[in-house]
């Protein structure tokens, strides 16, 4: 959600660290003796074709929040500077 919000310019993406990094869906197929089998059938891709796999979506604005609310209120989190940031972005 995160990297399609910013790849369409609809959001900034602000945190202290790249999100997980999971861009794998994955299919368990049973086989006829009773095992299975897991394989990798589709991947995650941001609308400008980028894979998170492993690496995660970079935030925009690298800040340790911690509390939200608090964080606005201690002046750690402006809007202004998210604010400029998705001025700056070209979809």
């Amino acid at each position: 959600l995160a990297g399609s919000l910013h790849d369409n310019c609809r959001a900034t993406v602000i945190g202290k660290q790249q999100s997980y990094g999971k861009g794998l869906i994955q299919g368990a197929f049973p086989l006829s003796d009773g095992s299975g089998v897991i394989v990798t059938v589709a991947k995650y891709l941001t609308p400008k074709h980028l894979e998170i796999q492993g690496v995660g979506v970079q935030p925009d604005l690298k800040i340790d929040l911690g509390n939200a609310e608090k964080a606005i209120k201690n002046g750690k989190l402006k809007f202004a500077e998210a604010e400029q940031t998705l001025a700056l972005c070209s979809p």
